[in-house]
């Protein structure tokens, strides 16, 4: 059976190569998140995020999706990124480029 690796970076899975020699793996960082981890990219405790989610879908936050059973990481940054004023949220690092150049 492999060997999960937990690690600053995410989680590492070891696995067997041919040669008979372990190489870790790096796993893709989740998508999609529960509301732990919702909370926690807001700040805010669990409890507080259940108790305040019918307000944040007024403001727009993204709905659960009901067949992976979380919410998008994604969605959830975009949804913050708007809130904040931030334009053209998939520009961003052109934005910021232009920022640093005086062009704003």
């Amino acid at each position: 059976m492999d060997n999960i690796q937990q690690s600053e970076g995410g989680a590492h899975n070891a696995s067997s190569s041919n040669t008979g020699h372990r190489h870790p793996q790096t796993l893709p960082v989740p998508r999609i998140w529960g509301a732990r981890q919702v909370a926690a990219r807001l700040n805010r405790s669990v409890e507080w995020f259940y108790s305040h989610l019918p307000r944040l879908k007024q403001l727009g936050f993204p709905s659960k999706d009901n067949i992976l059973g979380g919410y998008d990481s994604i969605a959830v940054d975009a949804w913050m990124d708007r809130r904040a004023g931030l334009k053209n949220v998939s520009n961003i690092e052109d934005q910021m480029l232009e920022a640093i150049r005086g062009n704003c």
